[in-house]
């Protein structure tokens, strides 16, 4: 990863510098776990542990030219990735969050400042990150 990197999913690199600022922000997770359940004649149901739930995270980039990113170039790099299928790891503090890669599930756009010459300026993305097995 690249000097002030902070972590990077399918070759966007999340960094902090002078000259460039794309971080995640509000990142949130969730896993579960697999369940069945077994009905008993004349008895309460039976449950049974099956195996682990997949992982899920979502968060939140928002992009500015003004720090040194196209955020028109960054809406649709990912959201080719997203229609494409990209599995990659998802990296935080130069370690995967998990042992599996992750899936671009989703991806929300919000459209900030769009300029009469210089296009789109500022904007928001919602990713939406599940595990991959």
């Amino acid at each position: 990863m690249a000097w002030g990197s902070i972590g990077s999913f399918a070759g966007l690199v999340f960094t902090v510098s002078s000259w460039r600022v794309l971080t995640p922000d509000n990142i949130s997770g969730s896993t579960s776990s697999n369940w069945a359940t077994h009905s008993v004649i004349g008895g309460k149901d039976k449950s049974e542990y099956v195996s682990p739930g997949l992982r899920e995270y979502q968060f939140n980039i928002t992009l500015s030219s003004r720090l040194g990113v196209n955020p028109r170039k960054v809406f649709d790099a990912l959201m080719d990735l997203c229609e494409a299928g990209a599995v990659d790891y998802f990296i935080i503090n130069n370690r995967p969050v998990s042992q599996n890669p992750f899936m671009l599930e989703k991806v929300a756009d919000e459209w900030g400042v769009v300029h009469r010459f210089w296009g789109l300026t500022s904007g928001k993305l919602t990713l939406t990150l599940k595990e991959y097995t």
